[in-house]
C-alpha cells in the first residue's frame, strides 16, 4: 500500500494495546494523507490511563490465502525529541481467529501464536522495518505462527514508548509512507 494517491487505501488506525486499552474498546488516531504520506498524531497521554504510546494500523480485508505471503515491511517516520526504544509487533486475523483478531480464541490450545514481535529503536528519520518469515516464526517459548488460511487482515502495532526509561511522553507525529505484504521469493 502506497500513500501517494492522497488515500488510506481502506487502512485505519487506532490507539494501541500496548497503550492499556481492552480489546473491545476502539479509539481513533487522527489522522490523514498528505504529499503522500499518511500522518497519525498519536492521542495525548496521561499518568495512569492512556500512559504508553502505541498505535494500531489496521489494514483492509485481504482475502487471499495466507500461504502467498511471508513478509510484511512498513516505512516509518516517528517525531519526537529523542530515539526510542519501542517495539512493532505484527499480528492477524484468519478463520481461526475471526472473533478475536490477533490472539488465540482458545488460548488453552498453548499450541500457536498470531503475532511477531521485534524490539525495534525508533528515531526522527525515515526507518524501514521487516517482519519476514512469518509462517515459521516462533516466540521464545518455541510456540509456532499460526499462519494459514484466509488472511482477513493484518495490523501493526508500534510501542512508541521507551520500554527501558520508562518514560511514557508520546511522539508528536507519526508518518507512514508505505506498508507492503509480500510474498517468499
Amino acid at each position: 500500500w502506497d500513500f501517494d494517491k492522497g488515500s488510506k487505501q481502506g487502512w485505519i488506525a487506532r490507539e494501541g494495546l500496548g497503550s492499556g486499552l481492552s480489546t473491545s474498546q476502539f479509539l481513533g488516531i487522527p489522522s490523514t494523507v498528505i504529499d503522500g504520506e499518511w500522518q497519525l498524531t498519536p492521542l495525548p497521554f496521561e499518568s495512569g490511563r492512556r500512559n504508553k504510546p502505541s498505535i494500531e494500523l489496521i489494514s483492509p480485508h485481504i482475502g487471499y490465502d495466507s500461504e502467498l505471503f511471508d513478509t510484511v515491511k512498513i516505512r516509518v517516520r516517528v517525531t519526537h525529541s529523542q530515539p526510542i526504544e519501542g517495539f512493532l509487533s505484527l499480528t492477524w486475523t484468519n478463520p481461526t481467529n475471526r472473533s478475536f483478531p490477533g490472539f488465540d480464541t482458545d488460548p488453552s490450545r498453548d499450541c500457536c501464536k498470531y503475532n511477531a514481535f521485534r524490539e525495534v529503536v525508533f528515531d526522527s528519520e525515515w526507518q524501514e522495518f521487516e517482519v519476514a518469515n512469518i509462517p515459521q516464526d516462533k516466540d521464545r517459548s518455541g510456540m509456532v505462527s499460526k499462519w494459514e488460511g484466509e488472511l482477513i487482515d493484518i495490523r501493526i502495532e508500534l510501542g512508541l514508548f521507551d520500554r527501558f526509561s520508562g518514560s511514557s511522553q508520546g511522539p508528536e507525529l507519526v508518518e507512514v509512507d508505505w506498508i507492503e505484504l509480500t510474498g517468499a521469493e
